[in-house]
């Protein structure tokens, strides 16, 4: 699973396929950090390559979509793709690569 959306970085690079890299719950103070990894295309990143940019996203308390209530029924990547595509400006247009 990833997002899909072309993204210029800061050294004029477009990166177009986008996944989580990692998720950090820390549910003591209701807090979790999504790391997305950009990759200039799925194909890169199926041919083993390092992503070429990391980026973070932490979200506080009312704005964390990864609460142990709202995963009784999904997983932290499925609602963390969501929320990003659907809250997040950065992967606002993104479309879902379900492979």
């Amino acid at each position: 699973m990833a997002l899909i959306k072309d993204i210029e970085t800061d050294n004029g690079i477009i990166l177009s396929y986008w996944r989580i890299g990692f998720i950090h719950l820390d549910n003591d103070v209701n807090r979790s950090i999504i790391t997305m990894f950009g990759y200039p295309s799925k194909t890169v990143r199926d041919s083993g390559h390092q992503p070429v940019e990391m980026r973070a996203f932490e979200y506080m308390q009312a704005n964390n979509p990864n609460t142990i209530n709202a995963m009784d029924n999904d997983n932290p990547f499925s609602i963390s793709y969501t929320y990003l595509k659907t809250k997040e400006d950065f992967f606002s247009g993104a479309t879902d690569d379900l492979s």
